[in-house]
């Protein structure tokens, strides 16, 4: 019998009491493991901002990392552009967010730890 008989076997002998008690425990670990991952990306996203030269250009604070465009916070046009080969796709490729949830998380981040609320997402492609 292999490793995923053997368990189906034991949870389908469990009664539903057990079950309930089990369902619980995955469940609370799954909601512990998002809270860490949530709280990652964020540690992830403000560490970028370490080391960045800021510059001012008309409406414009646009952030340099090693001489290479990070963001540009656009007060004229309420957009926060993101590197979308510096930052944009790290949260793609290591957590597989899609855009929305992306600009979504972007968003949370930058209302509740650096105070712009109305600063909307966008993606820049770098040359």
């Amino acid at each position: 019998m292999s490793k995923k008989e053997e368990v189906l076997k034991i949870v389908n002998s469990m009664d539903e009491s057990l079950l309930d008690k089990l369902y619980d425990v995955i469940s609370s670990h799954s909601k512990q493991t998002e809270e860490e991952k949530k709280k990652e990306m964020v540690e992830i996203f403000l560490s970028m901002f370490n080391g960045c030269t800021i510059k001012i250009k008309n409406d414009m604070v646009v952030f340099y990392k090693n001489d290479q465009l990070m963001f540009v916070q656009d007060f004229r046009k309420g957009y926060f552009r993101v590197s979308f080969d510096r930052v944009w796709s790290i949260f793609q490729t290591k957590y597989g967010l899609n855009d929305a949830q992306i600009s979504d998380l972007i968003k949370g981040i930058l209302d509740e730890h650096l105070g712009c609320k109305v600063l909307t997402p966008k993606i820049f492609y770098n040359n």
